[in-house]
């Protein structure tokens, strides 16, 4: 495809393709819902005339604090610049699902922002996969001693556990290879 341009029959049928596989919603300038596809309510649990008209807060956690603010998302959405990131939504079940989304906007031929559009693939499973190792190694640092090192030896950080075991305090040791360990002999070896 390099150098080649989409044609409209191309934007259509890669349109169909990409509705087939991801979440896709549009949105006014100001946030305002107006189309979902059909992944999009399987994922979130509303029908279509429950989300169509409603704003994204509809889907959003009141309880959340957002890492930008509604007004700067949609600022910066409005002045043409696209928002990515994953995202924690709440279906209408009240269970959490997270996206993974790029919001577009589109623009007119004078380069108005006219809608933005927003492609979101369903990351519920590996979120939640990663939080569970998350919890697991954070378990694991509370009860044992635990250091962590570069690929050439060096120590990167240690745990309270670990630091207790040896004696030092972190200042002590980060930056310092591991031999510092083991008696000289075997440093050697």
């Amino acid at each position: 495809m390099t150098g080649q341009k989409f044609t409209h029959p191309d934007l259509d049928q890669a349109m169909c393709a990409i509705e087939k596989v991801l979440s896709v919603m549009a949105f006014t300038v100001d946030g305002t819902i107006t189309a979902v596809n059909d992944n999009s309510l399987q994922l979130c649990g509303y029908q279509r005339d429950e989300l169509v008209g409603q704003t994204l807060a509809k889907l959003m956690d009141p309880n959340d604090k957002p890492i930008k603010s509604h007004e700067e998302f949609w600022a910066q959405l409005r002045a043409g610049i696209p928002q990515t990131g994953e995202y924690k939504q709440i279906a209408k079940s009240g269970q959490p699902f997270w996206v993974s989304a790029v919001y577009t906007p589109v623009l007119d031929e004078q380069r108005q922002v006219t809608q933005v559009v927003v492609f979101a693939a369903d990351i519920t499973a590996s979120t939640a996969a990663a939080s569970l190792a998350r919890r697991k190694f954070e378990a694991l640092g509370r009860s044992q001693a635990v250091i962590e090192f570069e690929l050439d030896g060096t120590i990167v950080t240690a745990n309270g556990n670990f630091l207790a075991t040896v004696g030092y305090s972190l200042e002590e040791i980060r930056g310092k290879h591991h031999r510092m360990f083991v008696e000289p002999g075997m440093a050697q070896s």
